[in-house]
């Protein structure tokens, strides 16, 4: 889809999709997308397992020990991306602007 966003973990692709369910599952268990924002750039380990959980459809407990091979680091940019992406009903905030100038929900 147009806005997955790929990245390597523990050195394979995945793709985070940004569904409704992701969003839910972040803005629960992270306290919000503010929160989640601040918890990624403070490298919080937990926060990282939560969000890429919930990209790949997936549990917590199945993906902790592929993000933290991977480290924080590498998933900074893309995770970040993925966050705003929630945040934005699943597009680019940009998009999400130009879809309501345009009378679209």
């Amino acid at each position: 889809m147009k806005n997955d966003i790929e990245l390597t973990l523990d050195g394979e692709t995945a793709v985070l999709r940004p569904t409704l369910e992701a969003a839910i599952t972040v803005d629960e268990q992270l306290g919000g997308f503010v929160e989640a924002f601040r918890q990624v750039g403070a490298f919080k380990l937990s926060a990282y397992v939560v969000i890429v959980a919930a990209g790949l459809g997936r549990r917590p407990n199945e993906v902790k020990t592929q993000v933290y091979n991977t480290g924080l680091a590498s998933l900074a940019v893309p995770v970040t991306q993925y966050v705003t992406l929630l945040s934005n009903g699943g597009r680019q905030p940009e998009e999400a602007g130009k879809d309501r100038a345009a009378g679209e929900p």
